[in-house]
């Protein structure tokens, strides 16, 4: 059940709003990689990972979410795609720092989920 466009609760619900935002940023990744890179990685950063995110996760308790990891992955291979470089663990970690302390200032869904 749906309130909203927000889940009310665990369970099924919110496994299909996290997989329906998961294929949303698949599809906007690969049109992403047409553009320039500056470009893309501007929209990636400031309006298509966190953005379409961020109301499902301060509306319903997602901490715990396996398939925000896969969110996470899909948005680690976009920036890959529009980088056209492979990005280690330790690459993604400092890449989701924000800008002030050296980082891509992509946030990624875990952390927002446990900050939300």
């Amino acid at each position: 059940m749906t309130l909203l466009g927000a889940p009310t609760a665990k369970g099924p619900a919110q496994d299909d709003a996290v997989q329906d935002k998961i294929e949303q940023l698949e599809k906007a990744s690969k049109c992403l990689s047409v553009i320039h890179t500056h470009n893309a990685l501007v929209l990636l950063k400031n309006s298509l990972s966190m953005a379409k995110l961020l109301y499902l996760l301060q509306t319903d308790d997602c901490s715990n979410n396996p398939l925000l990891a896969a969110f996470d992955d899909k948005l680690k291979s976009g920036l890959c795609n529009i980088l056209n470089v492979e990005v280690s663990d330790e690459q993604w970690f400092q890449a989701s720092l924000p800008v002030r302390h050296g980082g891509l200032g992509i946030s990624t869904a875990q952390n927002s989920a446990f900050l939300a």
